[in-house]
């Protein structure tokens, strides 16, 4: 009857032993799938962010580039009313000089 209880008892140590160890090793796998799925996340997160940075500064640049030909534009403006005529002025006397 004794050799029965050890052989139960060591049985049941052994079944602990397994399930304690299966318990780790679904800890580990449950640890590198969170792992890997966080990795992935953040290089998904990285290329938007930075697709994102690339848009915003081409709206940038297209920003400056209204502002800067908005300064050309009222530049040229001011010059020709300081001449006394309007863009088409000048075309009309270089045509008219041409014909004559």
């Amino acid at each position: 009857m004794t050799h029965r209880n050890n052989e139960l008892l060591l049985i049941s140590t052994h079944m602990r032993y397994l399930n304690v160890q299966e318990f780790f090793y679904s800890i580990i796998f449950l640890l590198l799938v969170v792992g890997y799925l966080v990795r992935t996340h953040l290089l998904f997160v990285s290329r938007v962010y930075s697709e994102l940075r690339t848009e915003f500064e081409k709206l940038l640049c297209l920003e400056q580039l209204g502002d800067s030909l908005e300064e050309i534009q009222s530049f040229a403006f001011d010059d020709n009313k300081l001449c006394g005529g309007g863009l088409a002025y000048g075309v009309k006397s270089i045509r008219s000089k041409n014909k004559s």
